[in-house]
């Protein structure tokens, strides 16, 4: 429990490892440097009349029709609202996807360095514990937002789209600050590590940024 005179010091700690968290965070570092392709972004929201929608539609029903379901059957089944239920819902949990977060990124070589995810793996852990944390004191506040942030993503017909995503992962840093100041308070040794490989991370990821990323980006722009 802190004493009301550490809360202001203890809080602008938060601040500053959640500064240094974002700051150095890949997602950062790409939309800074890719800034003027990235931006204005021209979205194209998923709906239940949207022509890809309507040709996945079709499409499970003739794979239904191949395997003897009747066409009836077919229909009640796979109709617009069920699939685009489905789509938003994919789009959903893709935002956890672990393969998303903290390897791949987004698919479009322009938002993410495909080295890394928009988030360093370190925060996997910090997160786990920090949400432990969070919930061992009954709020849930940070849950709420951990919950709703993706919820812009599901509209958009890209898949493992960053940018719309970008305020979940505000979120995942804040919570893995919670955690990492958990573990700075029980096992200074173990925070020690965590730093350290907080710092293995960032510099193999600013090595790719700067020596491999760029050749990386102009070879896929340029086969499309």
């Amino acid at each position: 429990m802190k004493s009301k005179s550490s809360r202001p010091k203890f809080n602008l700690f938060i601040s500053l490892v959640f500064g240094v968290i974002v700051l150095t965070s890949p997602w950062f570092w790409i939309t800074v440097r890719n800034f003027s392709l990235i931006f204005p972004i021209k979205f194209e929201f998923i709906t239940p009349s949207s022509q890809s929608l309507i040709e996945e539609v079709n499409t499970l029903r003739g794979e239904l029709s191949v395997v003897s379901i009747s066409p009836i059957l077919a229909r009640a089944v796979m109709n617009k609202i069920n699939v685009y239920f489905f789509e938003v819902s994919r789009r959903y949990f893709e935002s956890y996807d672990p393969q998303f977060l903290f390897f791949m990124g987004d698919l479009d070589v322009v938002k993410s360095t495909h080295s890394t995810g928009p988030i360093f793996l370190i925060l996997l852990p910090l997160t786990i514990i920090g949400i432990l944390s969070y919930l061992s004191k009954k709020k849930r506040f940070l849950i709420f937002l951990l919950l709703v942030t993706p919820v812009p993503a599901v509209f958009d017909t890209v898949h493992y789209g960053v940018v719309l995503r970008i305020p979940l992962f505000l979120v995942l840093s804040y919570i893995a600050v919670l955690g990492f100041t958990k573990v700075l308070e029980n096992k200074k040794i173990l925070a020690v590590v965590l730093i350290l490989f907080f710092l293995f991370e960032f510099f193999r990821f600013f090595h790719d940024y700067y020596d491999h990323y760029p050749r990386r980006m102009g070879t896929e722009l340029l086969s499309k």
